[in-house]
Formats: C-alpha cells, structure tokens, sequence
C-alpha cells in the first residue's frame, strides 16, 4: 500500500508540475515522460494525426494530399512544401524520436488520407509518392497497418484510388505492411510499461468487434462492395487513466440510412469520450444525434481540407447535442460556406494538440498557428479535470 501511495504522489507531482510549465511562453513545451499528446497537423491538403504515448511510443494516423484539386483548401502554412515534407517537419519538432514513426495507421483509401495521383512524383524509390508514400522518404516507418488489400476482393480494393494504389502496392509491401485486427490491444501497444494507457482496435471493413477477445461481426446484410470505401475505416479508441480520444477515420452514422449507419454499431464499444475526431470531418452523412449524445465529448476536432468541412449540418447538429463541447478546425477551409453565424462557434483553428497529463486525469487543448513555420501557441484551454 505504502508502495501505491508514493507512485500516486509522483504522478500529482509530475502533473502539477507539467500543467504549470504551459504558461507564460508562445510555445508549447516540449513533450515528457507521462504526457499523452495528440498533434492533429494542418497541411490544409488532408487528415494527419501524430500521437506521442506517455512511453514516447509514437504513432500516425494518415497523411493525405489533396494538391491539385481546385476545390481544397489553401496550403498550411504556404506551398514551399509539400504536405509530406510539412509533416515531416512537424514531426521532427514534436517527437521526442526526431527521424522515425513506430505505428502509422492508414484508416482508408481515399487521397485525403494517403495522397492523390495528382501530385505523385518520383523521388527514386521504386514508386511514384505523395502523401504517405512521399511521407516514408522523409521519415523512418516502424510498422505499418492499413486495412488489407483482400475485403470485399482485391479488384474492389485496387479501384478505390486509381493512380495511387498501384504505386501504394509497392510501398506496403517495402514496409511489410500489417492488416489491421480487429478487437486487438497489441497491434499499437505502447514500447515501453505504461500501466494505464491501452489502444483497442474496434472496427473495420464493415466488422465490429464483439467485446470478446479478437472476436468480430459484420456491421452490413447487403454485398460489401455495393458500399463505399469510408465505409471500411478503420476505428481505435485510446484510453489513458479516466483519457479517451475517438479516431474512426471517415466511419459513417447517418441514421436514415440503415446501411450507413455505422457510428450506432461502435457506440457501445467507444463511448464515452473526452476528446473525438469528427467523423468524416464533420460531413451531414456522420456525426448522428445519438452518437453525440452518448460519446459527450469535452472536444470535438474535425479535420479540415476542402469547402465543406465541417458542413452546416455536421457542425449545427454538434453545437446542438453537444452544446458544451468545444469545436476546433484544423483549417478555415469551410468557414466561407459555414457563415460567420456558424463559424464564431469554432473555438480556434490551425495545429490542435490535445495534452494529457500524467496519470490521464487531465488534458488540455492547445491550438498552433498552422499559417506560421514557427507554430507559435494561439490559444489554450482550460484544464480539464476527469
């Protein structure tokens, strides 16, 4: 007991004494042993999440690149770059292992998530890269995992992104990727003990897990490939103390459609939740009422790279179940379309990290200045207290 009482009191020390180190700089501090950060990066050409486990165990989830299309929104923070070597340099910035990636997770295949065919270049590898392909140039890949190449047939598979998949072939099997496993707690585990911090895979191409072991069902009574790709994201949930973030990539719920609904079917599985990643970036088609109301989230980000992202209905259905959740952007892509009426309810834009603080009973939502290389701090939240 003696023993339990001593590890309790470091961990409100070290608590204490990273909340404490946050104010008064223009910067966030660096990463420590104990943090659980979560970096949703701003390129304003796809979704990209970069976590830091409180191990320092390091993950991605997605790198997508939208360069090319007239419809997206503008380059973060200019085009000097491409959204791969941006990302690289965030990661470099952030990581307390400069250089390398132990997890990425790629939820799907739309070029949102891994890159388009627009932008491949050749860079000397055996492939044509943009977006994650372009991203593995730059940074060293520990472990790969997408969502397999064989559900509902490899054909299906191969016709989601054409012009990316045959190159992204290549790349995965380079990397030696792995299929993502449902119902899993090993796939993305921490390196390191960390006592209190687990990641659970709960969905994927259209199966749930059942609650048991690796057990999993279909989420669907029709012919898989009559469905659409987003259909087939993948869904984690990480937990750290009383800490829970929702990522389901582009995962569907809209509950007049039997055969999209999707977000009713993990409910049970990931809810609830202090922070979550907007589904489908905050589309009509996801973020349904009783989703809402049973994740109650303290946060919601939705990931942000063309006009309509987060779309009136997603957003005004979010301030209305979640009245007060707080709502940040990681670009003002959808802000002209969304009306100023709508927009002021965004609480800041650009980089949003998530910081939980040793022990997972607390967290703070930090917002970075995605228009400046040097990601200066714009806004911080209050402590949340779990």
């Amino acid at each position: 007991m003696k023993a339990l009482r001593i590890f309790a009191l470091s961990f409100i020390f070290w608590s204490a004494l990273g909340q404490s180190a946050e104010g008064g700089t223009n910067n966030i501090s660096t990463w420590r042993k104990g943090y659980f950060d979560i970096h949703s990066i701003a390129t304003g050409k796809g979704e990209c999440t970069f976590l830091v486990y409180p191990d320092g165990t390091t993950m991605l989830i997605d790198a997508g690149d939208m360069t090319g299309y007239t419809w997206e929104s503008k380059p973060l923070p200019d085009d000097s770059k491409t959204p791969a070597q941006w990302i690289a340099d965030y990661i470099n910035s952030f990581s307390p292992t400069p250089g390398k990636i132990d997890y990425v997770c790629l939820t799907h295949y739309h070029d949102d998530h891994m890159g388009t065919k627009l932008a491949l270049k050749d860079r000397g590898n055996g492939y044509l890269e943009s977006g994650l392909l372009e991203l593995g140039s730059y940074i060293n890949i520990g472990k790969l995992v997408d969502r397999g190449l064989d559900f509902p047939s490899r054909d299906f598979v191969m016709k989601q992104n054409p012009g990316v998949m045959e190159e992204y072939l290549k790349f995965r099997e380079r990397q030696k990727a792995e299929d993502f496993v449902i119902g899993s707690r090993r796939q993305f585990r921490p390196k390191g003990f960390v006592w209190n911090f687990k990641v659970r895979n709960v969905a994927a191409n259209c199966s749930v897990w059942t609650g048991k072991g690796r057990k999993s069902r279909p989420m669907y009574t029709k012919d898989p490939e009559s469905l659409d790709e987003n259909m087939y994201s993948c869904v984690m949930i990480f937990d750290y103390g009383k800490f829970r973030y929702f990522s389901g990539g582009d995962i569907p719920g809209q509950p007049k459609s039997k055969r999209r609904n999707y977000e009713s079917q993990i409910l049970p599985l990931c809810s609830p939740c202090s922070v979550m990643k907007a589904n489908h970036h905050g589309r009509p088609d996801a973020g349904g009422e009783d989703f809402l109301l049973g994740m109650n989230p303290k946060a919601i980000i939705f990931q942000c790279c063309n006009q309509g992202h987060p779309s009136k209905e997603g957003l005004s259905r979010a301030l209305s179940i979640t009245p007060d959740a707080k709502l940040f952007a990681t670009s003002e892509s959808g802000r002209q379309q969304l009306g100023e009426d709508l927009w002021r309810h965004i609480s800041a834009w650009g980089h949003i990290v998530v910081r939980v603080y040793p022990g997972g009973n607390s967290f703070k939502i930090f917002v970075l200045d995605a228009e400046s290389p040097e990601r200066p701090v714009i806004f911080e939240s209050e402590l949340y207290s779990l």
